[in-house]
């Protein structure tokens, strides 16, 4: 099921993606990230971004994150779901198993959403 890397530890992975980030945006996706586990690998990546994602899109949909101070939050959010996503398909051989992993990622992001008014 993996490829080469995939032992990488994930703080040097993500730093290395990070490089060519804004400083601002990539400071946040580490404040989200935290102090993960100094044995964490690439391997783990995709479920310890997805749950620094989701725990901030639930902050943020809680708050109702409309106001433009929360923009980037939002890209936060949306790079740690890229990495997620980027980490998923480097640790994957079949591409029924990045699409299993992937949609799992997309129930959790949903499960994040506050039920809307009138919503069927």
């Amino acid at each position: 099921m993996t490829h080469g890397g995939s032992e990488m530890a994930l703080a040097a992975w993500v730093e290395a993606r990070l490089v060519d980030v804004d400083a601002g945006l990539a400071s946040r996706v580490r404040d989200a990230i935290g102090a993960t586990d100094a044995s964490a690998t690439v391997r783990d990546a995709p479920n310890v971004l997805l749950r620094a994602a989701t725990a901030r899109l639930t902050r943020l949909a809680a708050e109702g994150c409309v106001a433009r101070e929360t923009a980037t939050e939002l890209l936060a959010v949306d790079t740690l779901v890229t990495l997620a996503c980027e980490a998923l398909a480097d640790a994957c051989d079949a591409p029924a198993d990045i699409a299993a992993g992937t949609t799992e990622m997309l129930r959790a992001i949903a499960a994040t959403m506050p039920e809307l008014d009138g919503a069927a």
